[in-house]
């Protein structure tokens, strides 16, 4: 009997250490922002699938509004990418 509430035990620790990494957030920032090189060219490119409209983006004022807009923004961190 002891046996079975040591293994219980052990699997809850298990399983709260598994959603608690899981759930972590990272950030924007971290992700891409960090990634970029200061005099590395950039684009952003939107596509909208409803229409097959598209839009690229050159401006760097432009680009610096949208990419400080997101520096703050709270993802989910994944450990693979589709």
């Amino acid at each position: 009997m002891k046996i079975r509430q040591v293994l219980s035990i052990l699997l809850a620790i298990v399983f709260v250490i598994v959603i608690a990494d899981r759930l972590t957030f990272t950030s924007f920032q971290k992700q891409v922002l960090d990634q970029l090189g200061d005099n590395e060219p950039i684009k952003i490119h939107v596509h909208r699938f409803s229409d097959g409209g598209k839009l690229t983006i050159k401006d760097k004022e432009i680009m610096q509004n949208i990419l400080e807009d997101l520096a703050n923004t709270k993802l989910w961190k994944v450990d693979r990418t589709p």
